[in-house]
């Protein structure tokens, strides 16, 4: 056993040496019961421990992260995301807030934009400066009469919520980040979607991609590209 434990921590601190993902972590995003604080605390400091560097916040069943995203968080559960921020500070492992409005979105309206921009806000004075905009694991259509007028197609009106949340977002925090996955988060890259999704977004976001598959073995630098 002490034989694993060092060779373990031999391979750790090559990892943090010459890291060959500049981001490495873990997303909290399953179904299901969210994790508790304890479990949080646990996790992000194993990932310190392993030369790990980012812990995404998204877990579907946080209902003011999906189902309830217009409504701010109530105090209590404000206290919880700076407690996560704190911990992922003091492990020096970045803390990513997401956020997933894709359920029932009006994507033409400029008041759905500005709640989404009333999350960010809320979370950031937390000191948070990386947010993530999930479409995952939604219809394969627009819904609102409104955006089917606007858009031709749901790649559409994601590539269009995506470059306005963007610009609203810089404009208040300069330094924040956005990341975002798109409905179709794998394959070969080159399918309609992903392709115009990609070509279409800024290049300052970060595009979330699993590979050929929802779990792939693999991901080339080939495919990545």
């Amino acid at each position: 056993l002490q034989r694993v434990l060092e060779e373990g921590n031999v391979r750790a601190g090559l990892y943090r040496a010459r890291p060959s993902f500049r981001i490495r972590g873990i997303v909290e995003g399953f179904y299901g019961k969210p994790w508790t604080m304890e479990q949080r605390a646990d996790m992000i400091r194993t990932l310190a421990a392993h030369g790990l560097n980012t812990y995404l916040y998204g877990p579907k069943d946080d209902p003011y992260h999906r189902e309830k995203w217009r409504e701010p968080y109530p105090e209590e559960k404000l206290q919880e995301l700076r407690q996560m921020r704190d911990i992922c500070t003091e492990q020096q492992v970045d803390f990513v807030y997401l956020l997933a409005p894709g359920l029932d979105i009006e994507y033409s309206s400029a008041q759905e934009r500005t709640l989404v921009l009333e999350k960010y806000r809320q979370v950031s004075r937390l000191g948070v400066h990386r947010f993530g905009l999930l479409l995952d694991d939604i219809g394969e259509c627009v819904e609102h009469e409104s955006d089917r007028r606007l858009y031709p197609d749901l790649v559409s009106a994601h590539i269009d919520l995506v470059n306005g949340v963007w610009q609203a977002l810089r404009q208040m925090d300069a330094h924040a980040d956005l990341w975002v996955c798109p409905t179709q988060y794998h394959g070969t890259g080159d399918e309609d979607y992903i392709r115009r999704f990609g070509c279409s977004i800024p290049k300052e976001c970060l595009l979330m991609f699993t590979g050929e598959r929802i779990c792939s073995a693999q991901i080339t630098s080939a495919q990545a590209r």
